[in-house]
This record gives C-alpha cells, sequence and structure tokens, in this order.
C-alpha cells in the first residue's frame, strides 16, 4: 500500500515538472449572452443563449513563457467555432463581426469550415491545416520566447501558425449559434515546449 502511494506522489511530481494548471477565469463575463458551468473544478462549460457575434477571452495576460488551452466544440451547426488570441490592450466591441476590421486586426484566430479551415489575421486568410469540427480536441500553445502560437488537432500539430506576437495577449474563442457550446478542457503553463517542426509549415504574421 506504500509503495502505490509513493508511486502516486511520484507521478504527481512528474506531472507538476511539466505543467501547472491555471484556473480558467473569463474576461468580462457577459451573462446574458453565455451560461457558465465549472465541471469538476478545473474545466469549464460555456453555452451559448443567443446567436451573433460574441466570444469570450480569458483573463490571464500571456507574457513570459509557455501557456496551452486546450478547446472542444460542439453544437456548432456548420462548424463555426473559432479560437485564438486576442491583443490585451484590446475590448472586442459587443456583437461586433470578428470577420473584419478593426476586430480581425486585433485577433489571430483558427477557424472552423464557415471559416474555410484557415488562420485569420488582418489581411491574411491562410489555408493549410485540417478541419476543425464538433468533438476534436483543440488545443492552442503559445510560446513567448518563439513569439508562436500553433494549433493541434487532436494531438497532430498543423503547419500553419501565428508568429512574430511580440505583445501581451489573451486567449480568444468564439462561437456563433444559440445552443453551441465551449468545453475548456485545460489550461496550463508549460515548462517545456510541446511543438515540433512539422511538413508545409507557414507562418501568419501578427
Amino acid at each position: 500500500m506504500q509503495n502505490i502511494e509513493k508511486l502516486k506522489e511520484k507521478e504527481e511530481l512528474k506531472q507538476n515538472q511539466i505543467h501547472e494548471n491555471i484556473p480558467i477565469a473569463i474576461h468580462n463575463v457577459d451573462s446574458t449572452r453565455f451560461d457558465f458551468v465549472d465541471i469538476d473544478g478545473i474545466k469549464k462549460k460555456i453555452v451559448k443563449k443567443q446567436t451573433g457575434w460574441n466570444g469570450i477571452s480569458l483573463s490571464e495576460v500571456l507574457n513570459d513563457g509557455i501557456y496551452s488551452i486546450e478547446v472542444e466544440f460542439s453544437n456548432t451547426q456548420n462548424n463555426n467555432g473559432a479560437l485564438g488570441i486576442v491583443r490585451d490592450s484590446y475590448d472586442i466591441p459587443d456583437g461586433a463581426n470578428i470577420s473584419i476590421s478593426p476586430t480581425i486586426d486585433n485577433i489571430a484566430i483558427f477557424g472552423g469550415s464557415a471559416w474555410g479551415n484557415k488562420v485569420w489575421h488582418k489581411d491574411s486568410r491562410m489555408s493549410g491545416n485540417s478541419p476543425i469540427y464538433d468533438g476534436q480536441i483543440i488545443k492552442l500553445e503559445y510560446d513567448s520566447n518563439k513569439r508562436t502560437l500553433i494549433c493541434f488537432i487532436n494531438g497532430v500539430q498543423q503547419p500553419v501558425y501565428i508568429s512574430g506576437i511580440n505583445e501581451k495577449v489573451r486567449f480568444f474563442i468564439s462561437i456563433y449559434y444559440t445552443e453551441s457550446t465551449i468545453t475548456i478542457h485545460s489550461f496550463k503553463r508549460l515548462h517545456a515546449p510541446t511543438t515540433g517542426h512539422v511538413s508545409g509549415e507557414k507562418a501568419v504574421q501578427w
């Protein structure tokens, strides 16, 4: 029994050395547009209450270090979920169309099929990543040293990424239709990057 407890403690210590969980806190919570449900003290489920251009961003500022977020979309109707980053200094106006200026100039997103499965920022619309569908685990990894934001779909690193991020940002997630949901499975600070190099790499400049 003591050996089992020691093994558990050793595994927990090992995991803590790899990453640390960050509490999921939402920036400028809008309870008229979204319902927020805590799951098991770590995960958070977000349900859209009204159809329209609205998204949520996390309160934690990504500045110094490596951060990851794991998200799952469901009931988005046409895979219109999108996730990425927003400038910390920019507050997205309520109901603003995030696909056009000035909002798209201040965010960068990996979009589902409603977005052409492209990476959007300013005038860039770059394809090359696998489609984003409901039910997948989508991970974003931000690295302040490399100034990059890289996407994984069900554990597979995607070739199109964001580079040149030279300012404070926050994670951002968008859904459009009523009853669409976002489940944030994890939000972590990593002690080492999990990214590598993949075939066909292309960068969208921040």
